[in-house]
């Protein structure tokens, strides 16, 4: 979970602007939000690039890898949309307290830190050498399939997922 440490830290540095801005936003409910939405979002990367990188050892095309990213976001899209709600909140805010060069600088930061620790997920789901994909690749379809990455009950930080999707949308999933 170090991965998810970082996302965490980024997310909180660009958060401490809109902190101010909100009576009822502890510093532990921005924590927790800045988790959930850095697990979510690279959770959703992760799907996505791992989808790209199995496409040729498949064989498949564009249309059926997107399809196989579709059927994750059809059972996991309100954490992911939540999660990139509350990251564009907290970055507007930064925007307008701080100037729109240090929300993109904070921005930056935010998807460099997600796109690393997702491609550390897909890493160790299939590997990084050619041979590794030949073989676990095959299986990638199956595992998005049967909701073995997906956001259950069970996951860590499903708690603070469902208070993020809660906050941002008026409802739970």
């Amino acid at each position: 979970m170090k991965f998810l440490a970082s996302v965490v830290l980024t997310l909180a540095v660009a958060g401490q602007a809109y902190a101010g801005t909100s009576s009822k936003l502890t510093p532990q409910l921005m924590e927790a939000r800045n988790a959930a939405a850095g697990f979510a979002g690279s959770l959703k990367f992760a799907v996505g690039r791992g989808a790209r990188e199995c496409r040729d050892a498949l064989g498949k095309d564009d249309t059926y890898m997107k399809a196989i990213v579709d059927d994750w976001l059809s059972r996991n899209g309100a954490y992911s949309k939540a999660a990139e709600s509350w990251v564009s909140l907290v970055l507007t805010t930064v925007a307008n307290n701080s100037g729109p060069a240090k929300a993109q600088e904070m921005g930056a930061a935010i998807f460099n830190t997600v796109q690393s620790s997702a491609q550390a997920t897909v890493d160790g789901l299939i590997g990084t050498s050619a041979e590794e994909h030949a073989i676990k690749c095959q299986t990638y379809p199956d595992l998005i399939h049967s909701g073995k990455l997906d956001i259950t009950p069970s996951a860590k930080l499903y708690p603070e997922l469902q208070e993020l999707v809660g906050a941002v949308t008026g409802s739970t999933p």
